[in-house]
This record gives structure tokens, sequence and C-alpha cells, in this order.
């Protein structure tokens, strides 16, 4: 009854983006899972190059987090959502349908980038569209909801692969049917485009937006060469942004919580390659080891995820974080001492979901109640491209030290999620003792 509570407690903007999300882009992108790497590979693209794909496209998105938060203000959290959503995903996932050669990868890389702008506006119209009192709930609720695909959906992608393997061979097999998972996320976020497109409503308007790029720079057509430069050349957008990241040094604690989590979105996306190659390839397992792995740590999130909702409040977001924080290195200690043992790796997924369903719902609070309204889109498009600056080269990294040691993805993440670890610990107990009087008086506001 009481996840029913707070079901309730989650409307509007913020329940459509939940569902929608799950249904219409969670689930063809889980049936995809981790067998993107194989795809790669059995298209002729090298583990080096598989690093560089991931270079060109965090490198993309810094640029488009830059656009984010000032595309968000002046056109519109809602517009830019859309189209940028509409160019990532649908245009994105679409070269990867048609991909022959690794210059197809890098295309679909400099595409995927664009998502940095939508990634602002969707934090936007996630967090203004929920009363204060309801955002730590609405996050818990995105926590159980999101993952949920995950627990049946990789099968579902092993045994389209299996099956097409058994009757064409396995690269030809592998390949064609990867090929027809993409084609399901095309036309899923399709759908889901449609829906947003009608359902979503606007929550800063231009009529209200700050009029942070001129008005002559608001045509849909200059977010594109040859006029992207004039967003350069505008000297208010870097002056603007300097002050927001001005402020978030001088309020330390805003500062602290984001150096935590760039540390860990470091540590996290450090081994994505090379994960999915030591499991199949080190390991020796099969890529059905990789759908079970995924879909104990979905249910085991979810569960812990429940059962932590209704006790989310402002007065144990440290704690949940800290403990958060603290898991995760256990997880990657487990796994790299568990080697071919099937029951470590899955508890080493299991401490994993402890470590998301503690620190994810009560990080986004934490954080929500950091940032003024007034300052989130600039804030969140500041930290994003501070974030992607230092997750830029993290798989690229990755991939060349399992060549080197194939366990050794997983000795450095251990040192990065213990030094975040530090930083957590550093932070004040209530969000609200981190923040000045323009984030206070925007609660109270609230």
């Amino acid at each position: 009854m009481k996840l029913l509570q707070e079901l309730e407690a989650v409307k509007g903007n913020t329940w459509l983006l939940i569902w929608s999300g799950v249904l219409f882009y969670g689930v063809p992108t889980a049936a995809v899972g981790q067998w993107g790497v194989f795809y790669m590979r059995d298209l002729g693209v090298t583990e080096t190059e598989m690093g560089m794909v991931s270079v060109v496209s965090t490198s993309v998105a810094l640029v488009f987090l830059i656009l984010g938060g000032a595309l968000a203000d002046s056109w519109g959290r809602k517009r830019t959502l859309i189209l940028f959503d509409f160019i990532s995903w649908i245009m994105g996932y679409f070269i990867l349908v048609i991909a022959q050669n690794p210059a197809y990868f890098f295309a679909y890389a400099v595409i995927w980038g664009t998502n940095g702008a939508s990634a602002v506006a969707y934090g936007c119209l996630f967090v203004e569209s929920v009363d204060y009192e309801n955002r730590g709930r609405a996050y818990a609720v995105n926590a159980i909801l999101g993952p949920l695909p995950g627990l049946i959906m990789p099968f579902v992608g092993v045994m389209i692969i299996e099956h097409f393997q058994a009757t064409m061979g396995n690269v030809a097999g592998l390949v064609y049917a990867v090929r027809l998972l993409y084609l399901s996320v095309v036309i899923g976020v399709i759908f889901g485009e449609l829906i947003r497109l009608r359902g979503l409503k606007e929550t800063a308007p231009l009529s209200k937006a700050s009029g942070f790029l001129p008005r002559r720079y608001l045509s849909v057509f200059t977010a594109f060469p040859p006029h992207l430069p004039r967003y350069f050349r505008h000297g208010q957008l870097f002056e603007q942004y300097g002050d927001e990241v001005k402020w978030l040094w001088r309020q330390r604690a805003p500062f602290f919580y984001w150096l935590a989590t760039a540390i860990s979105a470091f540590a996290s996306s450090l081994p994505a390659l090379a994960y999915p190659l030591y499991v199949v390839d080190h390991l020796g397992l099969q890529l059905s080891a990789l759908a079970i792995f995924a879909s104990i740590s979905t249910a085991t999130g979810v569960l812990l995820t429940i059962f932590l909702v209704p006790h989310l409040s402002t007065k144990v977001l440290k704690k949940y974080m800290v403990f958060g924080f603290s898991v995760a290195p256990l997880s990657s200690i487990m796994f790299v001492t568990a080697k071919g043992n099937v029951p470590l790796l899955a508890g080493s997924g299991i401490l994993g979901s402890f470590s998301g369903a503690f620190a994810g719902p009560a990080g986004g609070g934490y954080w929500a109640d950091l940032i003024p309204n007034a300052r989130r889109a600039k804030v969140s498009a500041v930290t994003g491209v501070m974030t992607n600056l230092l997750v830029i080269p993290s798989q690229f990294i990755g991939i060349l030290l399992y060549q080197v040691l194939p366990y050794l993805p997983w000795v450095v993440v251990i040192a990065l999620q213990l030094s975040s670890l530090v930083v957590v610990l550093s932070l004040p107990d209530n969000p609200t003792d981190g923040v000045g009087a323009t984030a206070k008086a925007d609660r109270q506001e609230k």
C-alpha cells in the first residue's frame, strides 16, 4: 500500500516521463543489452576503435551539454527534449541498424552525442514537475520502474540471437539479430516521442524563459551547422556558465556532491566495454550469463528500492548515499576475485544493486534539494559538462587496461570508488545545511 501511495504522489510530466521511458525506451534497449560490443566486433571494429567511438560520443555530448542549458531555457524544456531525442535516439539507432563497418559506428557516436541537450531538458522537466516534498519519491519511483525491463528483456535478446545463430551461423546470426533489436529501439522511441509530444506540459515557456540566447538564435535550424558556431561567438553563453561554476564552487556542498558523482560516473563507465568481453572471452561464459547477471542485479535493485521508497526523507538521504557509495567497491572486489565462479559473479551484481538502490534515489533527492529552480537548467548543464570532461576517456582507458590485463580495469575502479566514498562522507548530513539563501528561498516558494 505504501508503494501505491508513493506512485500516486508522482503525477503530470514526471509520471509521463517515467512510464513512457520504461515502455518505449527501456524495453527495447534492455533487449539489446551487452550484445552491441559483439555486434561491433563482428563488423570489424577493433577493441581500440570501440574505445575511440566512446571518446567521440562523449566529446560531442559535452558540446551539446554546453548548449543544453541554454536551449532548455530559451526554447523550453519540452521542445529541446523532443528534438534532440529524435536526433539521438531515432536517427542514431537507425545508423546502427544499417551499420556495415567502423565508419558507421563513428557516425552513430556523433549523432548520439546530441543526447546531451535532451538530458538537461529531461532533468529539468522531471524535477520541476513535482512538488519539493515529493522529489525524493519521484526519483525512487523512477529507480523502481526504470530497471524493470532488465528483468526479462535481456533473455528475450539472447533467445533472438541464439535462434538466428542456430539458423545462420554464429557471426551472421548475431549481426542479423542485433540489427532487429536496434530496429525495435527505433520503432519504440518513435511511439514514445509521439506520446511525449502530445502529453508533456512545458515548465519554462518562452514567455517566461531567461532569454539566455538572443531571439534571432531561437529557430530550430540554428542548432545545426553552419549556424552552430554562432553560439560559441556569443560571449554571454560562456559568461553565464562561468557564473554557475563560481556559484557551484562557493556553495561547496553542491560542488563536493558533484565531485563524488563525477568520480563514480568515471568508475562506472571505465569497464563498460571490457565487461562483456571479460565475461565471455576471458571467463569463457555464454552470452546467456550476461542476461542472468543483468536480471539478478535488476531484480535485487527493484526490490530494495521498493523497500526503501517509504523511508526516503531529507533526514536519511546522506545515510543512504554513504551506504550506497560504501557497497560499490565491495561489489567490484567480489567481481575481480570471483573469476569463473558464477554465484560470486552474481553476488557482485547484487552488491552493485545495493549500491544503486541506496545511492541513486537518495542522491537524486539530495542534489535536487541543493539547487534552486532558477539555476537548475544551467547548473545541470555545467555539472554535466564537467562530468563529461572526466568521463570522455574512461571507456577508452578501460579497454586499453583490459588489453594489458583483463582484470586491471576493475582494480582502477575500486580505487576510484573508495575516493568517491571519502568525498561523500564530507557532505553535510542535511542538504539544506549545504546551500545558500537563494536555494532555501526557492524551496520556501515551492
